[in-house]
């Protein structure tokens, strides 16, 4: 599945030396693969650009800042009218109730083959896992289903996307890293890389490690402990002494400053240096997935993502050009990634 959607990717790419927007693109392309599993079926964003689907993602778009400007409004969010927002909300949810209807008539389906037969044999068993089919057989409610869809999309669209547009960003504005990713990348020799491959590419494992560092995705978080606690530093005038901590109070952490501190990271923390990762273990001060129990579920799903996307790209093209002398800024919602994309030239030779 993955091929067929970073296919349409290079192909998405100019190779006449004009600018690209790769955050663009992997915005669009996140999206094909994360409906293509969901429904069965891709929005198909990279190929067509200008579809209906294009302007429900725009809906999804406005809905999530809109989500984010309620959750700063706190307790004032429902005296602030936001017709913008209720409009995209509207929007997201009818494409959303729409896929869940074809799933309650493919679970009523599979409900009266079983009446009429027993046995694995109804001939749905043959073909490809769809994430949405799968669901429907664990529940009937409406609500339910389309929270899970919301939930899927989000993680599998903005998440990854944000990702590789922080890291070609970053690729962009140093070359001896790309040079370097791209030697070892070469190794495969053109050949498609497997899961194996992947995690044998220590380089790409530094890369994509450094770009979460200095921009994590998901820049803070919070929990809220369920029984009294006591965090083991944090108080008294030094910060070392513990802090206590009542049941129900939220605590909130802050990612990106986390990644940047110098007496963690050392004096070069706020530079772009994947090479730290060959001594770096990490442990809890490096959090882009958060740790513990309650870590992202989807971690190694969206890596290895991420990594075969970055080894296609890479295989592909030989040079890549900045065509952004701004700095990197943020474009915060729901997630992190660069206001000005990824701009770049991609070139064959």
């Amino acid at each position: 599945m993955l091929e067929r959607h970073v296919t349409n990717l290079i192909q998405a790419i100019s190779r006449d030396g004009s600018t690209a927007d790769l955050g663009d693109l992997f915005l669009r392309m996140t999206a094909d693969v994360t409906t293509d599993f969901m429904f069965g079926e891709s929005v198909q964003l990279l190929a067509h650009p200008e579809s209906f689907e294009a302007n429900w993602t725009t809906a999804f778009q406005d809905a999530k800042l809109g989500c984010e400007f309620r959750a700063r409004l706190g307790q004032f969010a429902d005296f602030v009218p936001q017709p913008k927002f209720s409009d995209a909300v509207k929007k997201v949810h009818a494409y959303m109730d729409a896929h869940v209807d074809k799933a309650l008539q493919y679970r009523k389906s599979l409900d009266a083959d079983h009446v009429q037969q027993s046995g694995p044999t109804h001939a749905d068993t043959k073909k490809r896992y769809v994430f949405l089919h799968e669901l429907s057989k664990l529940t009937d409610d409406r609500q339910t289903l389309r929270n899970e869809l919301l939930t899927i999309f989000f993680g599998g669209r903005d998440t990854t996307s944000a990702l590789l547009t922080n890291m070609f960003f970053l690729l962009a504005r140093h070359p001896r890293v790309w040079k370097k990713l791209r030697n070892e990348v070469c190794k495969l020799d053109g050949m498609e890389s497997t899961v194996e491959d992947l995690k044998a590419m220590e380089y790409l494992g530094f890369c994509l490690n450094e770009a979460l560092r200095l921009y994590p995705v998901i820049p803070g978080n919070s929990r809220i402990p369920t029984k009294d606690t006591v965090l083991p530093v944090g108080g008294g005038l030094d910060g070392k002494s513990p802090v206590f901590v009542p049941a129900g109070t939220l605590v909130v952490y802050h990612v990106y400053a986390l990644h940047r501190r110098e007496d963690l990271w050392g004096p070069d923390a706020a530079e772009f240096r994947p090479e730290r990762w060959k001594t770096e273990k990490g442990a809890w001060k490096y959090l882009p997935f958060n740790s513990g129990p309650r870590k992202c579920i989807g971690q190694q799903f969206a890596l290895t993502e991420a990594q075969y996307r970055t080894v296609r790209l890479l295989q592909e093209f030989v040079l890549i050009e900045n065509r952004d002398a701004e700095p990197w800024r943020e474009s915060l919602a729901a997630t992190c990634t660069s206001a000005n994309g990824a701009k770049v030239a991609m070139k064959t030779e």
